[in-house]
């Protein structure tokens, strides 16, 4: 050919055309690099996200933190594979993680992590979770790494796959082929060690966050994943998994199959004041000697009451702690005057209507936006919901049926509304169910739920609250006279005898004898909080109103005598009126105010 043997020339303009696009099987390290591309570094505890996590403060958690070790340490019993560690919002379950995935690695028992958190992209799905699981068994148990490249290099499209068909490949596909080369590169060993610890002892999966991955169904999908893998002939692993109580999670945990390998652990169950006091001593010691304004900090401060008082308002919650520590530590802002601003924050109040840049809370808003404004929420709906449970007096009017039937609502209506609230709201599962009043988790959502400023939409008055609350009475309490239970409008004493109201009534039975205007109920309703009448409504309308329709139905002379000349018109007259309705028992007089109220003329 015509270049053959030449030298010393030159080619111009010439273009190069590189062959090395051409498609090749990867090889070892190509495909090594592929596997751990794929997978989710931030799902991990080793990220650089992951060096700025919160972590528990030394000393603290630890009676929860023995209890998963003792597990993790312990034997597998065939029908225990699956550990499962709930906790409402905010109670310190990721921090907790990470101090078990240290414990297991020190101890030799770790296998793999996800950390999920939408926070990133790539955890918020669970698009990387197989090859997340598969790249760390590469790291923690090496000897499997040769079959978890082999699966890669023959299907290099594994990534792009279902997450059945990755866990067949990348996880059950290497661990049975190593089985049966056991006597090769020291996995005979391998083997060994991890079946045939004393006790027999088993490394650990821990999966932190669940909740976090944003669809329902993904959250559902990854539990019969994580089953079929605990119940394989050859997987080796024992798992951990935390989350908060939501839905989809808490109902696949109570129901077979998952429900009969697996151990639940309810982080409210344990007791976390003194761990919360402890962590605030100390961080109130490090910001005496690390603040900018630490040598003008009054001697003693803070005051014993005043950690007293944050422990109190934490109510086990230590992101709400961790909140105020942070916002204190703010160079720029004076630690003493905010801790007082934190601590004069009075729910309701004319203080509530704070800014975005003065709210010490902000991060703590967040996670209750997020968690309160679910997809296709209805808000309105839920805000009667919460303000009934935050104001309504007296337990038996806060379980879901009777919060239905106070307020109006079809039987499960309550049930529904805060089927994905768990996290931040108590509610009894509705299998064991025992009409359990309704709860709040943490003191700080009803803080939350009672500031403008902070809860947006969700927030509603104390005053519109108990006006939404008489009116419900008032109409329960009709819509039972108009069953026949309770009897004539002139009768001279409340119903007192349970056998009056129907028990094939369920309003009746929800809301019991109580919901009659001469009860104690209403009583707590409406005259403890009588300034929710404070309107031109009560100054003028409802005086007149009285003036003309009241005085008639009222059979003894001394009520106008009493109050013809001192009711005009203020709100102790109006609260002292219906002092005298209750103590004469006056059924009519009480329907009638309350009527006036509901109707104004």
């Amino acid at each position: 050919m015509a270049f053959a043997h030449a030298s010393h020339f030159t080619i111009g303009d010439a273009q190069f055309i590189n062959a090395a696009t051409y498609y090749e099987l990867p090889d070892e390290n190509d495909a090594l690099r592929t596997l751990l591309k794929g997978s989710a570094i931030n799902a991990t505890t080793e990220s650089a996200y992951a060096s700025y996590a919160p972590t528990c403060h030394p000393s603290t958690r630890q009676s929860v933190t023995n209890d998963l070790m003792t597990w993790a340490r312990g034997s597998r019993p065939d029908s225990v594979s699956i550990l499962w560690l709930s906790g409402p919002a905010g109670g310190g379950k990721t921090c907790i993680l990470r101090r078990i995935v240290e414990l297991c690695k020190a101890e030799d028992l770790f296998a793999a992590c996800v950390f999920f958190s939408t926070c990133y992209s790539d955890t918020r799905t669970e698009g990387r979770f197989i090859i997340t699981l598969a790249a760390q068994l590469t790291q923690s148990i090496p000897q499997i790494t040769p079959f978890l490249v082999e699966a890669v290099k023959k299907d290099p499209t594994i990534l792009q796959k279902s997450l059945e068909t990755q866990m067949k490949a990348l996880i059950f596909g290497p661990l049975e082929a190593s089985q049966r080369r056991r006597s090769a590169s020291g996995l005979k060993a391998l083997f060994r060690s991890l079946k045939s610890k004393s006790p027999q002892t088993h490394r650990i999966i821990l999966i932190d966050g669940l909740d976090e991955c944003v669809e329902e169904k993904e959250q559902a999908h990854i539990l019969r994943l994580v089953h079929e893998m605990a119940t394989h002939p050859h997987f080796p692993f024992r798992f951990v998994i935390a989350s908060r109580p939501e839905y989809t999670i808490r109902t696949m945990f109570s129901s077979p199959p998952l429900s009969d390998i697996s151990r639940i652990i309810r982080l409210e169950t344990y007791e976390a004041d003194r761990d919360i006091h402890l962590y605030l001593q100390t961080e109130f010691a490090r910001l005496r000697t690390t603040h900018p304004a630490s040598t003008s900090l009054p001697a003693g401060w803070p005051l014993t009451e005043d950690g007293d008082m944050l422990v109190s308002k934490a109510s086990g919650q230590f992101v709400y702690v961790a909140t105020v520590v942070k916002h204190l530590a703010n160079p720029r802002r004076n630690p003493v005057v905010e801790l007082r601003h934190i601590l004069d924050l009075h729910p309701g109040g004319t203080n509530t209507a704070i800014t975005v840049n003065d709210n010490p809370f902000s991060e703590l808003d967040a996670l209750y936006m997020k968690i309160l404004h679910r997809p296709n929420i209805d808000i309105p709906l839920l805000k009667s919901i919460l303000h009934a449970i935050l104001h309504n007096k007296g337990h038996e009017f806060k379980t879901p049926s009777s919060i239905d039937a106070v307020l109006g609502f079809e039987p499960g209506t309550c049930d529904m509304a805060l089927m994905d609230l768990h996290s931040v709201v108590a509610v009894e599962p509705t299998s064991t169910r025992i009409d359990v009043p309704i709860s709040f988790h943490h003191k700080s959502l009803a803080d939350f739920l009672m500031s403008p400023g902070r809860a947006g939409d969700l927030y509603q008055s104390r005053d519109e609250t108990h006006l939404m609350l008489a009116m419900a009475y008032y109409r329960l309490a009709l819509h039972i006279d108009g069953n026949g239970n309770g009897g004539d409008d002139n009768d001279s004493g409340p119903m007192t005898n349970n056998s009056s109201i129907p028990t094939k009534d369920p309003v009746a039975n929800a809301a019991d004898n109580a919901v009659y205007p001469a009860s104690a109920f209403h009583h707590a309703i409406l005259v403890e909080n009588w300034s929710l009448f404070e309107t031109e409504f009560v100054r003028d309308t409802l005086p007149k109103f009285v003036e003309q329709h009241f005085f008639g139905t009222v059979a003894s002379a001394q009520w106008h005598d009493s109050w013809s000349i001192t009711f005009f018109w203020g709100i102790d007259q109006c609260s002292d009126l219906y002092h005298q309705c209750l103590v004469l028992h006056n059924r009519a007089g009480l329907l009638t105010i309350l009527q006036a109220i509901e109707a104004p003329s």
